[in-house]
């Protein structure tokens, strides 16, 4: 792909992201429902996958719709009629803004770079050196309670490390590989140690720390989007009460108020130094209150169909959101390329097909009309038409100029063939046929009167054709 894809690709995804927010508030809102109705672990898990189709799905599917989307195909043939066979469906940024005003688009990638690299990549080394500094400096500690607690919660005999050191103001996990959990130097109690203990381990085996690392560099790949930022915060918020929930779940009311005024304790001395591990009090004391009010609330009870139910809608709405924000900016791109020829008084080319043109006597009596889509006098008009074997259609007669353009970007759902072009009132038909199932061509008007433009249906099954008319 070269610069002028990615710049398009670049501009769809941020898009998608940008519109994405319309699921984290949805999210936001049903969430907060939920937090007293179902069990933390399953908001946390819910909240996971969001986080996963951010990461790996939407990017993909963007990349998808893009080329589904944009480029209908590129391919090189070896004819004497057709030198290559390009396709685009859409103006793109790239295609409507004039060569003298690409300094806008470098310019807004540089701001867009700068801020990843402010917000994302130093962040990242400062923290990473903190990190390391508490390490070289902690010393490392043997506790057979420890290896007990791990061996109970990870059921298996994971390599962790375990650092005391004067430098942590908080228990704090952190590695994805190479796993290590931090306690300060403070002195606690055996059970307090367990109970720690228990929220780190739970914190490993679900492997939040990785969570929390994609969530950084969301925040640092996206760093004008105030939504990544919330969900950033909020997943730390619920990840630390799906903690609690699961170390507090067999437990007396005893252990309980033990729990809350150890994280109590351990709050008020936080400095949030290790702000981007994962940390027992969750970072801010901020968090403490809301910690301890869930934890006041009475076992909560699975209820499945709730669970599913939100489920199912997150898996229904995140793709929504990414195809609608996707076809949405494509068309608004494809609306701002008039108004660019407008301003400029210069006119796109698109690559396109070499087609043959044909022209032939016909009977308007056997086509029919759509009066469902009018035709735009200046700028594209996006159509989708269904046609039966054999069936021709026609949209309404319009008044063209000598010298008038009008250019045809279709495709067809089958491999079958098709037909489009104009045709006047005398009956003459002006048009090409399509190849691998599209139409990319432009006709020009050498007569002032009245046309239409019509689809034919050649092949012998159902066609249904979508694309967009551009005069």
């Amino acid at each position: 792909m070269n610069l002028v894809g990615i710049i398009d690709l670049a501009a769809i995804i941020i898009t998608v992201v940008l519109a994405s927010n319309v699921i984290i508030l949805c999210a936001s809102v049903l969430f907060h429902f939920l937090e007293n109705r179902i069990r933390m672990a399953y908001l946390s898990r819910l909240l996971k996958g969001i986080i996963l189709y951010f990461a790996l799905i939407l990017p993909l599917y963007a990349t998808y719709l893009f080329y589904s989307l944009i480029i209908l195909e590129i391919k090189p043939v070896d004819s004497e009629d057709i030198i290559q066979e390009i396709s685009v469906r859409y103006f793109t940024f790239t295609m409507i803004l004039p060569k003298q005003y690409w300094f806008i688009i470098y310019t807004l990638l540089g701001i867009w770079f700068f801020g990843m690299f402010w917000f994302g990549i130093i962040p990242f080394f400062r923290n990473r050196k903190v990190l390391k500094g508490m390490e070289r400096f902690a010393e490392e500690v043997f506790d057979r309670e420890f290896l007990q607690v791990r061996q109970n919660i990870l059921k298996k005999d994971a390599e962790i490390k375990l650092y005391k050191s004067e430098l942590v103001p908080s228990p704090f996990f952190w590695g994805i590989r190479h796993k290590r959990i931090f306690l300060p130097a403070d002195e606690f109690t055996q059970r307090e140690k367990e109970l720690i203990y228990e929220h780190e381990l739970i914190h490993c085996r679900r492997q939040d720390y990785t969570f929390r690392r994609i969530l950084a560099f969301f925040c640092a790949m996206y760093w004008f989007n105030p939504g990544v930022y919330w969900l950033a915060r909020y997943f730390t918020a619920v990840n630390e009460m799906a903690c609690d929930d699961a170390v507090l779940a067999e437990r007396s009311n005893e252990d309980r108020c033990l729990y809350a005024l150890l994280l109590y304790r351990i709050s008020v001395q936080d400095t949030g130094k290790a702000c981007r591990a994962v940390s027992f009090t969750g970072f801010r004391s901020s968090m403490l209150e809301r910690r301890i009010r869930n934890m006041k609330w009475k076992r909560k009870k699975t209820k499945p169909m709730l669970v599913a139910v939100t489920a199912l809608a997150t898996l229904i709405l995140c793709p929504a959101i990414t195809y609608g924000a996707s076809a949405e900016i494509l068309k608004l791109q494809n609306k701002a390329a008039s108004v660019v020829m407008a301003v400029t008084g210069e006119e796109l080319e698109m690559p396109q097909f070499v087609y043959e043109e044909y022209q032939e006597q016909s009977s308007l009596e056997a086509f029919m009309e759509i009066e469902s889509i009018v035709l735009k006098p200046r700028g594209g008009t996006d159509i989708e038409v269904t046609l039966s074997a054999g069936e021709t259609k026609y949209f309404t007669f319009m008044q063209f100029e000598k010298g008038t353009k009008v250019s045809l970007y279709l495709t067809g759902n089958t491999s079958d063939t098709f037909k489009g072009g104009l045709i006047d009132k005398n009956n003459v038909l002006r048009g090409v046929t399509s190849q691998n199932g599209m139409i990319q061509y432009t006709f020009t008007i050498d007569e002032a009167k009245e046309y239409a433009v019509y689809i034919q249906n050649t092949g012998s099954s159902v066609l249904h054709v979508r694309g967009s008319v551009y005069i």
